[in-house]
């Protein structure tokens, strides 16, 4: 049988009795209000000297607070989100948060389903990093529900939609553009591009930037890109395998711009389905520099992403956010764009 601990619970009126003042002086000194400031060291000392160790929870009570952040992710088999996520949870339990986690899987209603549990919880904030329910009526409508409660909530890649939220985003733009820029260096002159939901801000934006590219370097995007674009399911490395497959043996690209590496290393894979060789027959491009990125033969030249700082400006925005710390703005300077590198390796 388990020995039961004998340390003993401190009490607020014991701290009182011990400094020789009141239960309402040590409560002032505790939410920091106004209390001399001999009685405040007094009743600070008799705090060390008894052990007492405050209730947060019931402080946070207090102040309407219950110290739950929740996070909406798109699929954790993603290693991007996994990191993330990672990254996410130690940055606030360093803040003294817990994180309450819901995956979508590319299922619009999973997301309703998870910010209405978010709403049971009372979280204090939300982090979206999905791009499914961008459009749904019921998520947003939740989201409005949530915001008019005061509940925090920061966007990752995907649009606010009139919600006074901060959106942290890639640098999808300025990363295809210099993608582009370096694939007509390397002489390829007709490329194809190949991402998931077409609605989604990273499929349309990183589309944006290839076509942004091409024309800075004085090409016509109706002859290096025409019509080899396919933008539909979801980032995985399944739906990369599918999309390549059509792409190759439909319209024979020079290479493959993929929205992200697991769709790269499924390009990969229907390359070598096909008895391609890369880059020698057709390259290869991916988007944030996975780890995956060197495991694949040949390693893919891909755009990074650095995945740590965008999770810790996220959680830097919720706090502020929380706090009543945000800055005030309109949409465009609430949208904070984290730089990409090129990184070249054999792929292309």
């Amino acid at each position: 049988m388990a020995k039961k601990s004998s340390r003993k619970t401190i009490s607020i009126r014991e701290v009182a009795r011990h400094a020789g003042v009141s239960v309402a002086t040590v409560s002032r000194v505790l939410n920091d209000g106004p209390v001399h400031e001999r009685t405040r060291r007094r009743v600070e000392l008799a705090i060390r000297e008894t052990g007492y160790l405050p209730d947060s929870r019931a402080a946070d009570l207090r102040r309407g607070q219950t110290r739950k952040i929740g996070l909406v992710m798109a699929d954790l088999g993603n290693p991007a989100y996994t990191e993330l996520t990672r990254t996410i949870h130690d940055e606030l339990v360093q803040q003294g948060y817990s994180l309450l986690l819901g995956c979508t899987y590319g299922r619009e209603k999973e997301e309703v389903e998870v910010l209405k549990m978010f709403q049971r919880e009372r979280v204090d904030g939300v982090i979206v990093s999905t791009c499914e329910g961008e459009e749904d009526p019921a998520a947003l409508e939740i989201c409005e529900q949530l915001e008019r409660h005061d509940v925090a909530i920061v966007f990752n890649g995907r649009d606010a939609n009139g919600l006074n939220a901060e959106v942290v985003s890639a640098d999808n733009i300025g990363g295809m553009q210099q993608l582009a820029a370096y694939l007509l260096r390397c002489g390829y002159q007709r490329m194809s591009f190949i991402a998931g939901e077409p609605r989604a801000r990273a499929s349309r934006e990183r589309l944006e930037g290839l076509c942004l590219g091409i024309k800075a370097a004085g090409k016509q995007v109706n002859k290096i890109l025409g019509d080899r674009v396919l933008c539909e399911g979801r980032y995985t490395i399944e739906n990369g395998k599918f999309l390549a497959l059509r792409m190759l043996q439909e319209k024979k690209p020079d290479v493959l711009v993929c929205g992200n590496d697991l769709m790269a290393a499924g390009a990969l894979m229907a390359a070598e389905n096909l008895g391609l060789r890369v880059p020698e027959d057709v390259a290869v491009c991916g988007f944030d520099d996975i780890y995956l990125a060197e495991l694949v033969r040949p390693q893919l030249t891909t755009l990074r992403l650095p995945v740590e700082e965008v999770a810790r400006l996220m959680c830097q925005l919720l706090m502020a956010k929380i706090n009543g710390k945000a800055e005030k703005g309109t949409p465009d300077q609430r949208l904070y764009r984290v730089k990409t590198q090129l990184v070249i390796r054999g792929s292309a």
